[in-house]
């Protein structure tokens, strides 16, 4: 290089400055150097940053990598942290620390693939050097995991033997402690279990599993002192989170505790009379157990002794409208919180404030006030989370899936264990057609809340859907210990049971349901399990006493008559019910239920006269018409009952079945538009309801073309990805296949078609899949079936069943295709 050349390089880096002409892996190392100083200095968030900047640059810089990592591993972020160290193990595979740093993370993640993959790594590096203790605990952890499926108890023996030598020495390594407790646990080793966990917790006080795992052994000790002790202990631990405090209050109430829990809710307020939230969270529950006008006695009394300038005053006034929103006073409400934001000056509790109007907007249906509240929060605050998840829910109601997910990932950010954030996340994957991340969110909620009621229920029942009972019993359990009381879980479970046909469980479960007030389901489970064992003459005997002891119960009196009718005893349904009318002739719910059996006796004539008289005294009665109309559909036709349900919809215009029904007669006759504008209106109302979703887009793509339709049918069916529902499979399909996706429409198709094969629609999108997939022998076989099944329908006209025969001709080589 010449002096000239030397001497513009030089004036270029004076003009730029000299950080310009730095290497990549200069201007990398500034950053980490930077990183490090702020890391000492207590500024993690901002050492986050510069590191984040340093691995853009160079991306296997391997102590920037590794100070991330440990910054990850303290914010309790073990994934993250995992894969920074993941990423340093593949830019250098023969990084022995790096290894057995991936081994411990993956382990305390549970990964236990993961965790045994890296320990084995380090072996191989280590050779025959002697290596940490940490990868001999993982390799036992991953060792009892392997030993538990399938299941090998010797083995788990051995493991847990070595284990509990290992952690006399290190107790600092956790996983050895997760070991131990597990296996206990599982073998009902409950006073080795108890001195267990009192150990881990001693020397983990920041692990809250450890607490979870005592708390279980205690219930099971029936050491009730002890547990309150425990969740007191963890409520004071874990103050940060909010979900012990509520896990403690959960405990209370299910001991029927309700003055300890409020005494432990006016105890906080008292150590923290400056803050807002114990105040409300007392509120809150004093309106749960003692309904709003209690709760708003007790902000009554808070106001009058709260000075005029304090802070939180205008927050308080605005919870007091709320419980008047509640109470009825909606007009008066709405006045008062819109009074309050008049001459507030924008801050977080305005904007609080403001959702709370907004809420109260929706609530009267003044969804277009509400959005602009939202919106003027959002354009104060980007990432206030109450408002994010109000507009993600309105985006999910309008199928904006991907714009729903990016506001609830701001809102997870802010809030990262919220259970309703993740709770809007799985139902927005849900509507996205992403099932497993969907299940994902859910699992997430249940372990944000310490598996509460709501959430374990919501899982169980993903679970259930996916045929999973075993895990959703393991779901249900888990939330039992901490309310062993929960009628709603108690219920559920029952229902499992019953499906795994598992009667000693069920058993503990019906007298559960009898012991907490609720023997009618009870009852259910008991009349439901002796006809699965075909144990006649113990129904009948149990029919009988249930009549005999509680036939003034109109709920008793339909269980009854149902199972004689499902027995095929019609004669003792009638005699049963007419007894009834004896002794209450004019109360209308014992006259519906002898309607119904009218009709299953043949008297027809006598149910429909009944029908109509309950219907004038009472037009509003949904299922009063609902019965009449399926009662004259099959026996006078369809004509006649068109007519008894246009007088029903007059009558009930807020119903949906009824709505339901009338879309499906609008498909009889022809007058699809007619349907699609029912339907409309019913997503319109709840696009949550799978069923109305499955029938709007599968008529949209039926019988329409135009572009706009069948985008829509798509955007609407992209939930029922993965489903095994037979005419779900069939919409699902059938789109794909208009969408030129015959291969992936097939495996939906041929999946419905074994489940509908006498459904020619079925079989017409499978024989135009089969065709589009240039499957031509198999399309062929397919329309000729089709075609063989409309020769022989009798139901409404169908759009493609003149286009059948064409198919078949061109297929054959007889004629040209059809369009």
């Amino acid at each position: 290089m010449n002096n000239k050349v030397l001497s513009l390089v030089f004036s270029v880096c004076l003009a730029l400055g000299l950080a310009a002409c730095d290497t990549i892996e200069e201007r990398a190392e500034k950053h980490f150097q930077n990183a490090v100083e702020l890391y000492a200095e207590g500024d993690a968030s901002r050492a986050a940053v510069e590191l984040n900047n340093a691995i853009q640059l160079v991306p296997g810089h391997r102590e920037a990598l590794w100070l991330f990592a440990e910054i990850e591993e303290q914010e309790g972020s073990l994934a993250a942290a995992y894969g920074r160290v993941l990423t340093i193990t593949e830019f250098d595979p023969d990084d022995i620390a790096a290894q057995q740093a991936a081994a411990r993370l993956a382990a305390l993640a549970e990964d236990w693939d993961a965790a045994g993959r890296h320990a084995r790594s380090v072996r191989r590096l280590a050779g025959e050097a002697p290596v940490d203790p940490i990868v001999r605990a993982v390799e036992l952890a991953v060792a009892y995991q392997d030993a538990r499926i399938p299941y090998d108890p010797e083995r788990q023996d051995e493991v847990t033997a070595e284990a509990a030598l290992m952690v006399e020495d290190h107790p600092e390594l956790r996983v050895l402690f997760q070991v131990l407790l597990d296996y206990q646990v599982r073998r009902d080793q409950w006073n080795s279990a108890l001195a267990t966990s009192a150990a881990a917790i001693e020397h983990h006080p920041d692990f809250k599993k450890f607490y979870l795992f005592r708390l279980h052994v205690l219930e099971q000790l029936g050491m009730a002192d002890e547990i309150e002790r425990q969740l007191r202990a963890m409520a004071e631990q874990f103050e940060e989170d909010g979900e012990s405090s509520r896990l403690l209050l959960r405990w209370y109430m299910s001991q029927e505790r309700v003055a300890d829990a409020r005494s432990y809710l006016r105890s906080q307020v008292a150590q923290s009379s400056y803050k807002a939230e114990p105040q409300m969270l007392l509120i809150g529950f004093i309106q749960q157990t003692a309904g709003s006008q209690a709760a708003a006695e007790e902000l009554d009394g808070i106001l009058e002794n709260l000075p005029e300038d304090d802070p939180n005053r205008p927050l308080y006034r605005s919870a007091r409208a709320g419980l008047d929103f509640d109470l009825g006073q909606r007009d008066a409400a709405i006045a008062e919180v819109e009074d309050i934001l008049a001459t507030a000056e924008p801050s977080d509790m305005t904007r609080r404030i403001k959702i709370i109007l907004a809420k109260m907007k929706e609530g009267i249906g003044d969804r277009e006030a509400a959005e602009a509240l939202v919106e003027e929060v959002l354009a104060e605050d980007a990432t206030e989370t109450d408002a994010l998840k109000m507009r993600a829910f309105w985006m999910i109601q309008e199928d904006r899936t991907d714009a729903a997910l990016q506001e609830l990932r701001i809102a997870l950010d802010q809030r990262p264990n919220d259970p309703e954030t993740l709770t809007l996340m799985a139902q927005a994957h849900a509507r996205a057609g992403s099932h497993d991340l969907s299940g994902n969110m859910l699992a997430l909620a249940v372990e944000a809340t310490e598996s509460a009621p709501r959430e374990s229920l919501r899982y169980a029942d993903f679970l259930v859907g996916d045929g999973r009972l075993l895990a959703a019993e393991s779901i249900l359990v888990d939330a039992l210990r901490l309310d062993p009381g929960n009628l709603d879980i108690l219920r559920q479970l029952g229902d499992i049971y019953l499906d795994l046909q598992d009667w000693t469980r069920l058993r503990g479960v019906v007298a559960a349901l009898n012991g907490g007030g609720a023997g009618m389901d009870a009852s259910r489970l008991v009349t439901l399990m002796l006809s699965a064992q075909n144990e006649e003459d113990q129904l009948e005997d149990f029919l009988g006493t249930m009549a005999a002891r509680d036939s003034d119960d109109i709920r008793v009196v339909a269980t009854i008559v149902r199972l004689r009718l499902a027995r095929g005893d019609v004669q003792g349904a009638l005699d049963f019910i007419q007894s009834r009318l004896a002794e209450q002739p004019d109360d209308p719910d014992l006259r519906f239920i002898a309607a119904r059996v009218f009709a299953s006796s043949g008297a027809a004539t006598r149910a429909q006269e009944e029908l109509q008289k309950l219907i004038a005294e009472a037009p509003g009665t949904e299922q009063f018409w609902i019965t009449l109309y399926n009662l004259t559909r099959d026996v006078d036709g369809a004509e006649q009952a068109w007519e008894i349900l246009e007088n029903a919809v007059e009558a009930v215009p807020d119903s949906r079945s009824l709505a339901w029904m009338q879309a499906s007669e609008f498909e009889r006759v022809g007058d699809i538009e007619g349907a699609i504008a029912v339907y409309e209106r019913l997503y319109e109302e709840n696009s949550d309801s799978l069923i109305v979703a499955n029938n709007l887009a599968s008529l949209l793509a039926s019988y329409r073309s135009d572009e706009d339709s069948l985008d829509r049918a798509q955007t609407i069916a992209r939930r029922l990805r993965g489903t095994n529902v037979a005419a779900f499979q069939d919409t699902y399909g059938w789109i794909l296949a208009l969408d030129d996706r015959p291969n992936e429409a097939l495996d939906y198709l041929e999946q419905a078609v074994k489940l509908l094969p006498r459904d020619p629609s079925v079989q017409y999108h499978l024989a135009y899949a089969y065709a589009l997939a240039a499957r031509e022998k198999k399309a062929l076989e397919t329309y000729r079936l089709t075609q063989a099944l409309l020769d022989e329908w009798q139901g409404p006209d169908l759009p493609f069943a003149d286009r059948v025969q064409g198919e078949i001709d061109r297929l054959s080589g007889e004629g040209e295709p059809q369009n």
